[in-house]
């Protein structure tokens, strides 16, 4: 996304900033065989009528894009500020909140992600959003909990505070960094004490 709005090939894009994507979705992230992530879609929006285009959004809408149904570059980081929630607390943008004691209030009603998740940061249960899936990897809470600030960022409804996508891909890229480096420090760890281990019981073996 920060590719997409950085670099065009129209003057008038250019001078705007960038050619928003405009239906960023979970459903148009593909990736290839080397688990690289590809942005589908990009570019159609435009092409359909104005009624299919809202419904096709209609799980990522900022709230601007309710208002005016256009597209910008920060329509495209609520968007994929909603895509992080998505992801880290594994549930969908709208989703049922039947047996959901924390964030549904009521029976089978449908609950908007984003206020789901802010009422969750407010009342300071916010771990309790994250995937189960996520709470079992090493290290993984705290870079999660970085993104989960982030996509809270991504998803500010005045369109001014949120911020650009390429500040967004610095700071992705930092806490992936991050989470790289506390792995490493694990991993050599493990092997040190694997070592001393292995050292202790072979002079054991030998009477040492």
């Amino acid at each position: 996304m920060a590719y997409l709005h950085r670099n065009t090939t129209t003057k008038a894009a250019a001078e705007s900033g960038g050619i928003p994507h405009g239906n960023l979705t979970s459903t148009n992230v593909l990736l290839d065989e080397n688990e690289r992530a590809l942005v589908a879609d990009y570019g159609f929006i435009p092409l359909l009528a104005v009624p299919i285009a809202h419904q096709a959004m209609i799980c990522y809408r900022s709230p601007e894009y309710q208002n005016s149904k256009k597209v910008s570059r920060k329509t495209d980081v609520w968007s994929y500020g909603g895509l992080l929630l998505e992801l880290l607390t594994g549930r969908v943008s709208t989703y049922s909140a039947e047996k959901n004691g924390g964030g549904g209030g009521g029976g089978g009603g449908r609950v908007d992600l984003w206020n789901w998740v802010y009422r969750a940061v407010r009342e300071e249960w916010t771990c309790e959003v994250l995937d189960a899936e996520i709470g079992v990897q090493r290290n993984g809470v705290p870079g999660m909990l970085k993104l989960l600030q982030l996509a809270m960022r991504c998803c500010e409804k005045s369109p001014e505070k949120r911020p650009e996508m390429a500040e967004v891909l610095k700071e992705v890229e930092g806490i992936k960094a991050v989470g790289e480096s506390e792995d490493e420090e694990d991993l050599s760890m493990e092997q040190s004490l694997e070592d001393e281990s292995i050292s202790t019981t072979t002079t054991s073996a030998n009477g040492g």
